[in-house]
């Protein structure tokens, strides 16, 4: 009984079970020889375990007899001494057999520690399902959705600089390399991705779980490959003993059920993870290091669940894992495949390992998203998490569930991908179902641009920003059709006045709601919470709003401009205006001058909106031929003086 207790003991400091090795128990070590063939990895580890193990019996075997004589010797002292008689002999000869025990022990314990330090090295068994191969070049693509844009313009790296959401130059001057901020929208879009994640999964009915960031060293070893202690793990120090901060939550929701036991009745249980995972990508130097794609610390959404080891059920519930994950990426709308990953390329405790790779469109590849991994019992053997089941089973086999674990989003990756997916010239729309975790922001405008040479400054063309940019911000959209002396005097006002504007066309597919149900109109303006979608009000608003000196303040004068400007909407409508038209009209401007007492002004004294108006309109006409008006004097030095006054 002593000696299966300290089996029981040392097996949880291993992954795979002791007994496969053993073919006197009903074990089978050719079948660990075939996994350790399809893993590439060194099949003489199973023959060195077997020895080792034969060894450690041997030990064990001659540190229990040791026990049992002297056992025996102390109870014939016993006996001596309950009879008075010399016992001296005996208790000489117990002392020296307790040495030897104490030697025993300890050869026992080094045989154990050897066998188990082998046996550690060995993966799970591959399943028979995982395509055989060393090269990841022969991943088995399962399944896909979607088609890759064709017209990606951008990459990732591009866009996050476009978009200013994240200070990659102060990120890597206070944390070292690949060191980030993530700052406005891109704060929002990654909270964004982390909240809709823990939502979408909390409704297929996994517990939101957020864990600790960081391990005892113990406790990390029990759930963590030992090569991930050099390349992924950072080693923390503090208050008391050091500790690890973690790789992935999967780390910590496996350990958290360490030691304990669960009734069938109980499984499966499963959780969406949350926390932030730190790793050193040691060895990645040179792979997808611009940007936020492969960085030290990123947030994830992790899907892990324990079922019973009977029957499929930890196949299916993979099976159902890697669904969630398929069908949050279809409800980003995003293309993707999925691979059966080769036997040569699974970690050691994965049996199987299906990872979903997206499209990143601009670079005309696909990259991993999601791993997904059935690692059978391999895990929760180390870690002691065991079901219950009925006495006489468990006196003949000790029983563990299953633990798998899937990637939802690790979303500073995902947010890459999204901004690639969903770029448009002038910034990025946000997928719908994304936007009621950003307060209803349906697009996230570039606030900067490339210049030829490729070197990123301020984008002169400002688009609307509707929570980080101004908010007395004018925006307007022409239609194709719009008056060319409108748009032209709008564009002067703005200019001019130096305000703050966006202008667009009404075609545009980012058309802000408010504005979508006039986009048959050929002049938009939005301005805090107004439409206005008629040429002349939008005119005369800007310049009121902005007390524009080109509305004069003598109510004579004003009434003159009112009524040339009603003029010129008869004539033209809004719209683009023949030439022809423009030109019958002439006499009329002619007859207005002559009229005003200032030659150089159509009312008063002063530049007004409607000499501004009809100049810019008269413009085209006279890049056409610049002679237009020669037979009317009036006209034409106005014209000259206008442009010139227009120009300043």
């Amino acid at each position: 009984e002593r000696r299966e207790r300290e089996e029981r003991e040392r097996e949880s400091e291993s992954m795979l079970d002791i007994n496969l090795f053993r073919e006197e128990k009903g074990g089978n070590p050719e079948v660990i020889r075939e996994s350790q063939r399809r893993r590439y990895k060194d099949v003489s580890l199973v023959d060195q375990v077997i020895e080792l193990d034969k060894v450690w019996r041997t030990k064990s075997y001659e540190r229990d007899q040791l026990k049992k004589e002297f056992n025996k010797i102390n109870k014939e002292v016993a006996a001596l001494k309950k009879k008075k008689e010399d016992a001296s002999e005996l208790q000489e000869k117990s002392k020296a057999m307790k040495k030897n025990i104490e030697d025993a022990n300890e050869a026992e314990k080094e045989a154990a520690n050897a066998r188990d330090k082998a046996l550690g090295v060995i993966g799970n068994l591959v399943h028979d399902s995982v395509p055989v191969n060393n090269d990841e070049e022969f991943n088995q693509v399962v399944k896909s959705y979607g088609t890759p844009r064709t017209d990606a313009k951008y990459n990732h790296v591009d866009l996050v600089n476009l978009l200013g959401i994240v200070d990659l130059e102060a990120g890597q001057a206070v944390a070292g390399s690949r060191g980030y901020y993530l700052t406005n929208y891109g704060v929002l879009l990654n909270q964004a991705l982390i909240n809709y994640g823990l939502q979408f999964l909390a409704m297929r009915g996994y517990c939101p779980v957020q864990t600790p960031f960081f391990m005892r060293k113990n406790i990390m070893a029990e759930t963590a490959q030992l090569s991930d202690f050099d390349e992924q793990l950072y080693k923390v120090s503090g208050e008391g003993e050091d500790k690890y901060l973690i790789a992935t939550s999967e780390q910590t929701i496996s350990s958290m059920h360490r030691q304990k036991w669960y009734e069938p009745k109980d499984l499966p249980i499963k959780y969406a993870g949350y926390s932030s995972c730190f790793r050193k990508e040691a060895g990645s130097h040179g792979r997808d290091t611009l940007g936020i794609f492969r960085v030290h610390q990123f947030e994830k959404i992790e899907q892990f669940v324990l079922t019973t080891p009977e029957g499929n059920e930890s196949w299916e519930v993979m099976e159902e894992m890697l669904k969630n994950a398929e069908d949050f990426y279809q409800s980003l709308k995003i293309p993707y495949h999925v691979v059966n990953i080769v036997s040569g390329e699974l970690n050691d405790a994965a049996a199987k390992k299906f990872d979903l790779e997206a499209s990143f469109p601009a670079s005309s590849t696909f990259r991993e998203l999601v791993s997904c991994s059935n690692c059978t019992d391999y895990q929760s053997r180390r870690l002691e998490v065991r079901m219950r089941t009925s006495k006489s089973v468990v006196d003949q086999q000790k029983v563990y569930v299953h633990m798998l674990n899937s990637t939802l989003s690790a979303t500073e990756r995902a947010l890459c991908c999204v901004l690639e997916n969903y770029q448009t010239p002038d910034g990025v729309r946000v997928p719908e179902v994304l936007q009621p975790f950003m307060m209803g922001v349906k697009f996230i405008p570039f606030v900067n641009e490339l210049d030829k040479k490729g070197k990123l400054k301020p984008r002169k063309q400002k688009i609307y920003d509707p929570l980080f940019g101004s908010k007395d911000t004018y925006r307007v959209w022409f239609s194709s059709e719009a008056s060319s002396g409108l748009k032209k005097s709008i564009e002067y006002l703005f200019k001019n006045l130096k305000l703050e504007q966006t202008v667009g066309s009404t075609d545009d597919a980012d058309l802000p709601e408010e504005t979508k149900k006039f986009s048959s109109s050929d002049i938009i303006l939005s301005y805090h919470e107004q439409v206005l979608t008629q040429g002349l009000s939008i005119l005369r608003f800007i310049a009121s709003e902005a007390n524009s000196p080109l509305l004069p303040k003598k109510e004579e004068e004003l009434h003159k401009v009112e009524e040339i400007l009603e003029w010129y909407n008869g004539l033209t409508q809004g719209k683009k205006t023949d030439g022809d038209k423009i030109k019958a009209a002439l006499p009329q401007l002619e007859q207005w001058l002559g009229e005003n007492t200032s030659k150089f002004y159509l009312c008063g004294k002063g530049m007004t909106l409607a000499d501004v108006l009809l100049c810019s309109e008269l413009q085209d006409l006279k890049k056409a031929d610049k002679d237009f008006c020669a037979e009317f004097k009036l006209t034409s030095d106005w014209l000259k003086a206008i442009e010139k006054a227009m120009k300043k």
